[in-house]
């Protein structure tokens, strides 16, 4: 997730990767902190690595991570894509994006409407809700998405530990829940339509 922040951290000799960044320990004067198993397990820290295998792990969040992440967000797409065909529309740019971050708007669907149909996914939309009124996203707006489109976005954030097997069920369930739903607004040649 974006709030996940990769870190390395040393404890008497031995190196835990991917605490949260700032996390060490601290020691009173003269107190050395505890000592953790070079390679094992502590019961309260979790799993100790060597420094070799801390940078490896480190590089794989810096270099590997984003082509995976980025490999499940378009397969989430084109699984949504593929089971809507013609609805679905990326908000942002094709390349040069968060590897981590999916954002789409479903045509004449309202974000929050198909976030509330799928309560099993969690999921924001591009807009804030003050009292019941839904305002598009000042962001989508400047990059010049229609305030229709603007409300019909869904954010779908990967974290490191996301599957495939969950990218699918996200996809089907937010698929399912848009062919069932009643649309929230006509869009296109449809808005014209008495």
């Amino acid at each position: 997730m974006l709030g996940e922040a990769p870190a390395v951290t040393a404890h008497g000799g031995a190196v835990r990767c991917n605490g949260v960044a700032g996390s060490g320990a601290v020691s009173e004067a003269g107190h050395r902190p505890p000592r953790v198993p070079h390679l094992g397990r502590d019961p309260l820290r979790g799993p100790a690595f060597s420094p070799q295998r801390a940078a490896e792990l480190a590089d794989d969040l810096a270099h590997g991570e984003p082509a995976r992440a980025a490999g499940l967000r378009d397969a989430l797409h084109r699984r949504l894509a593929d089971a809507l065909p013609g609805r679905v529309h990326l908000n942002g740019p094709t390349a040069s994006r968060l590897p981590d971050t999916l954002n789409v708007s479903i045509d004449a669907l309202l974000g929050h409407d198909l976030l509330a149909a799928t309560p099993e996914i969690a999921a924001s939309t591009g807009s804030a809700c003050h009292s019941g009124t839904y305002n598009p996203s000042p962001v989508l707006i400047a990059m010049g998405l229609d305030a229709d489109r603007a409300l019909g976005a869904v954010r779908l954030s990967l974290g490191r530990w996301s599957t495939t097997q969950e990218t699918e069920t996200a996809a089907d369930a937010l698929a399912k829940a848009a062919a069932a739903s009643t649309p929230s607004f006509r869009t296109g040649s449809d808005a014209a339509a008495p």
